[in-house]
């Protein structure tokens, strides 16, 4: 039995968290069915237009599938697809680019130390290629956001845990597509700089250089958008040492 819920703005999510609670505590597999639409009508007291769209919705993250005539069944879920969504989602919800350059910049410190160990010969080549990109586009006055991204992505292309890896791809696409101006003008020269930095400690495979240059890129982007970044414990140590 799903329980009931109490109706409200978002009720489309409440009822996509109700039936997930249920495939749970069910303990249903791929394969298994769930209750038709009226049963869950019935069952949490809502018309059949919200549970459709909040089926929809699982549908779209792949944690279930619809078969035409036969009802919705729960699906091997993809967490690729997920993240997908998840990105799509969240582009609508329009976060902020505070939001997300502290969660990135987060992520990225924490986890570039064990990224430039497992980065090929191949790797370092693609990232030098990227970074001379970046420099050149810099020196023409051009936009070089996508050079950048791209000399970020393959530092963390190996990143040992894949939800971190696809978490990443994630927040690069959200900041490609971001609306938020870049800040550049007297910036860019110290931009390259710090990059600069990043590049050759990664080429030397040392992570602690490598996650130095991380924060003085970040705070420098963060103070381009008018915040300071809440590092907390994890780069607490690194973050003195740059004051």
């Amino acid at each position: 039995m799903i329980e009931s819920i109490a109706r409200g703005p978002v009720l489309h999510k409440e009822i996509q968290l109700r039936i997930r609670r249920y495939i749970t505590e069910q303990q249903l597999q791929p394969g298994d069915r769930l209750p038709s639409e009226e049963a869950l009508c019935a069952q949490l007291g809502v018309g059949r237009s919200a549970v459709r769209e909040g089926l929809k919705g699982l549908e779209a993250i792949g944690m279930i599938e619809s078969r035409r005539g036969a009802g919705s069944y729960v699906a091997q879920f993809d967490p690729g697809r997920y993240i997908e969504y998840f990105t799509a989602a969240t582009l609508l919800d329009g976060l902020s680019i505070q939001e997300l350059t502290e969660v990135r910049s987060l992520l990225e410190v924490a986890w570039v130390s064990d990224a430039v160990q497992r980065l090929t010969d191949e790797d370092i080549a693609d990232l030098v290629a990227a970074f001379d990109r970046m420099r050149d586009h810099a020196a023409l006055g051009q936009p070089y956001r996508w050079d950048d991204f791209e000399v970020h992505r393959i530092i963390m292309r190996h990143v040992p845990n894949r939800l971190i890896r696809s978490m990443l791809d994630a927040l690069y696409t959200l900041y490609e597509l971001h609306p938020a101006p870049i800040s550049v003008g007297s910036n860019v020269g110290i931009d390259i700089e710090q990059h600069a930095m990043l590049v050759q400690a990664v080429i030397e495979r040392d992570g602690e250089e490598a996650q130095r240059a991380l924060i003085l890129s970040f705070n420098k982007a963060a103070t381009n958008y008018g915040f300071a970044i809440g590092w907390g414990d994890v780069a607490r140590h690194l973050v003195g040492e740059q004051r």
